[in-house]
């Protein structure tokens, strides 16, 4: 056929006009697959010389089209991909899993030889807050830092005028106390954790963790709820359960409140103290429960819901950060718990009137807790409370509650004296306070001590014999002992806030009187402690430690100007029983130090019976002491003026505008 033909044959098989074009290629150029020009007849088909047909064989029915708004094939497409998401995070968790629980089996065999009896074993996690820890923040007139400070200066004060060999020992003693906590924000700087570095860390055995939950399950102890978990045992071994042996995604909170109950399930509760090695095992376990913990804090968003489980963590991260010896992270994890606790509504009761019995228990427990907690923690450091006692509308009376038996009487006594903690810092040590007349202070301190003998009853317990007690009846005993040294060191505070701004100022009687009894309660709960290490940090952290513990240096002072014998001796026992807990912290470490540096210098008076010429003495100022001698009568009133200003600048340079005779 000609080519004239052949178009003409083509026209006529499928009607079309040879300018015309189709929408579609011809069925020779798809059976090729090659690009067809879509005219009749197409390039190709003219090319080859082949008829240009389309009959649409092969191509697919065309579908007519329809709008869809939500779509049943749309949503099985969104379930479809949540799946596979799910899928492949599930591997991922069970390959990390995997990797833990082998690094950690491999671990626990070589544990007994790398660690030693203590939970020093692990490295200390260094968390972003400990940073700011490192900074001397300003601490206001109740901190037990400026105390510090001003009790070094007073050593190597008094002890350059007894002596020069006894006064070059104290210095380079107070230069050796003072490097692990300026060496320690070097540290951190090198070993910050991540926020998502907790979820790395590594972990006790799962059979470890089963084989002290199956023990917590047959016999939980009082005490669990009440002080360390706030959870009932079946409760806390469902959220273990959740943690530990779930492929699904955990939080922080969660993960915070199970490694804090492991922690003291494995080092207070089922901790085998007949069996060495097996201790030494339980002691590392804990240790790396709490390093996790320390590092989980760090992802907690400052976004949180005031909801209870939140609350706990929040308290339990504190209570950690306070035996490791962080009070400012301590102090702003309380205050954070506070914050949602108002704005949750523990603190009033009508807001909690239509939850269950359960809830409300809970929620009454808690706010408790972190009222206890915060008002004794910002009079360590120096501030005004964030809970105000005028804004609570909850009965202080707890027995609603069904607390286990001891615990029904120590609550109470820790909300008491809290709110006495927040008053003492408003009324006699705030910035307001100091400009009142000292009759004013007189007056609010009277009425503070009336206040405070209220509940004097709780702290009069009984001294307890030490034979045969188990570790977790003995820690009991010390917190219930103990009362007597919050109660003590409390009346020691008010009471030297008394002469503390009198035109000839010195220690009232009643001062030191109750310093005495502070130091005789504290040697009544040494020997319950019987060296055991966890005890000895739990009693030194947040009986000595967490206020500040004026009573040495009132004990120190009154030797100093009536030379008595018997007030050297409660000095020197006091001195040498914080040696047991000198290693726990470098606060410790600081406040066992200059308890030593005091007593030495206090028998080097009793020795010499040498009476300083404390007025005489041009270098004061250097040591920033001159305000302490001039209120305890040393200087006439023109030398105090001029020496405060001396003072005054030498306080600056510690890290804030203090006076040191408030703390003394």
């Amino acid at each position: 056929l000609t080519e004239t033909n052949l178009a003409r044959q083509t026209r006529l098989q499928v009607g079309f006009s040879m300018d015309s074009s189709r929408a579609t290629a011809c069925d020779l150029c798809r059976l090729r697959k090659v690009r067809c020009d879509k005219s009749v007849p197409c390039f190709n088909c003219r090319q080859a010389e082949q008829v240009c047909t389309f009959t649409g064989a092969g191509q697919k029915p065309k579908v007519p089209r329809q709008r869809v708004h939500i779509s049943l094939q749309y949503e099985e497409k969104i379930d479809l991909l949540d799946k596979r998401l799910a899928n492949i995070e599930s591997l991922l968790i069970g390959q990390q899993n995997l990797r833990q629980c082998s690094c950690s089996q491999a671990a626990s065999g070589q544990s007994l030889k790398e660690t030693s009896t203590s939970t020093e074993t692990v490295a200390p996690v260094m968390t972003v807050f400990d940073e700011n820890d490192a900074v001397k923040a300003f601490e206001g007139s109740s901190s037990l830092r400026s105390q510090m400070a001003a009790a070094r200066r007073l050593t190597e004060s008094a002890a350059m005028d007894l002596g020069t060999f006894c006064y070059v020992n104290t210095v380079a003693g107070s230069h050796i106390v003072v490097e692990p906590i300026a060496t320690r924000g070097n540290l951190n700087k090198n070993t910050v954790q991540t926020p998502a570095a907790y979820r790395s860390m590594l972990l006790p055995p799962t059979s470890a963790v089963i084989n002290v939950l199956r023990q917590l399950k047959e016999s939980p102890p009082s005490s669990f709820f009440v002080l360390r978990c706030f959870l009932p045992s079946s409760a806390f071994i469902d959220l273990c359960r959740n943690v530990y042996f779930s492929v699904d995604d955990y939080s922080a909170v969660d993960f915070i409140i199970v490694n804090s109950g492991l922690y003291y399930l494995f080092t207070e509760y089922f901790c085998p103290n007949e069996n060495a090695d097996l201790q030494k095992q339980h002691l590392y376990w804990g240790s790396l429960c709490r390093n996790a913990l320390a590092a989980a804090v760090t992802s907690l968003s400052a976004s949180l819901s005031a909801r209870i489980e939140n609350v706990q963590a929040l308290i339990l991260g504190s209570s950690h950060a306070i035996e490791m010896a962080k009070p400012w992270l301590a102090w702003r994890l309380i205050c954070f718990a506070a914050q949602l606790c108002v704005a949750a509504g523990f603190h009033d009761e009508s807001l909690t009137v239509d939850a269950d019995k359960t809830t409300r228990d809970m929620k009454t427990l808690l706010f408790w807790h972190v009222f206890a907690l915060e008002k004794t923690l910002a009079l360590r450091v120096g501030r005004a409370s964030l809970i105000r006692d005028c804004d609570i509308n909850l009965p202080k009376d707890v027995g609603s509650l069904s607390l286990p038996k001891l615990w029904d009487t120590m609550v109470p006594f820790w909300i008491a004296n809290a709110s006495i903690h927040g008053k003492l810092y408003d009324l006699l040590y705030s910035r307001a306070a100091q400009s009142l007349s000292q009759d004013e202070i007189v007056i609010r301190a009277d009425q503070l001590l009336m206040d405070l003998q209220s509940i004097e009853p709780f702290s009069h317990v009984s001294r307890i014999p030490v034979s045969s007690k188990t570790s977790l009846s003995r820690l009991e005993d010390v917190l219930a002992v103990s009362r007597k040294v919050m109660y003590y060191t409390t009346s020691t505070l008010i009471s030297r806030a008394k002469t503390l701004y009198a035109s000839t100022p010195s220690f009232s009687p009643d001062c030191v009187e109750s310093a005495r009894r502070t130091i005789d309660a504290h040697h009544e709960c040494i020997p319950i402690i019987n060296d055991d290490r966890h005890i000895m940090n739990v009693y030194l952290h947040w009986r000595v430690l967490q206020t500040p513990f004026i009573p040495v240096i009132v004990l120190f002072c009154n030797i100093m100007e009536t030379q008595d014998e018997t007030d050297l001796q409660r000095l020197k026992d006091f001195a040498n029983s914080l040696e047991r807990g000198a290693h726990l912290s470098p606060s410790a470490q600081e406040f066992c130090q200059i308890c030593q540096d005091l007593n030495k210098i206090a028998q080097k008076k009793m020795e010499t019976g040498f009476e300083p010429p404390w007025a005489l003495v041009p270098s004061l100022s250097t040591f920033g002491l001159d305000q302490y001698f001039a209120t305890n009568g040393y200087f006439n009133g023109e030398n105090y003026r001029q020496a405060s200003d001396l003072f005054s600048q030498d306080m600056v340079m510690m890290g804030g505008d203090q006076r040191a005779m408030d703390f003394l």
